[in-house]
């Protein structure tokens, strides 16, 4: 931003943060504080986006429990779904990896931002047990759309997906 001798930051969905049982929640506050502070010493404002996209589910919970919690629209296409002949497919190799990629829509981004070429040098630099994996739902073999997922210990995050057959 030339008139004002600055620029913008933008941190998406981020800062990352895993709260568990003994963590001190003022370390995310301190985080924060520092954060802020680094980017204004260099007349940057800094933009936070929330992670408006994600979604925290227990699933400790039991799934009836859960179905409860839906929303009637989603309970009735949830519905649907399980009396279709689908079947869920989670995929680790490369080869399901690079299938998603060529499906996802060229004129998208990732829901982190990322664009396909960024996506693959993290898959590329992941190790084995870390890979991203594509979930897939299929019927009769043939894919109907899938999403790539990211996980973290006990975290799950939504990265993309491809409506391969969004007629069917």
């Amino acid at each position: 931003m030339p008139v004002v001798g600055g620029g913008v930051v933008r941190v998406v969905r981020g800062p990352l943060w895993r709260r568990e049982e003994d963590t001190d929640p003022l370390i995310l506050a301190y985080l924060m504080v520092a954060l802020r502070r680094h980017w204004l010493e260099r007349r940057l404002y800094i933009h936070l986006h929330p992670p408006w996209a994600s979604v925290l589910v227990d699933l400790t919970i039991p799934p009836e429990a859960l179905r409860n919690r839906l929303r009637p629209r989603w309970r009735v296409l949830l519905e649907e779904a399980e009396g279709s002949e689908l079947e869920g497919v989670v995929c680790a190799d490369e080869t399901a990896f690079e299938s998603f990629l060529v499906r996802f829509p060229r004129t998208h981004t990732f829901a982190a931002g990322l664009t396909p070429v960024a996506v693959r040098r993290l898959q590329a630099a992941l190790s084995p047990e870390q890979r991203l994996l594509v979930c897939e739902v299929r019927r009769a073999g043939r894919s109907l759309g899938g999403a790539l997922m990211g996980f973290y210990g006990n975290t799950a995050e939504y990265l993309g997906s491809t409506p391969d057959h969004p007629s069917v």
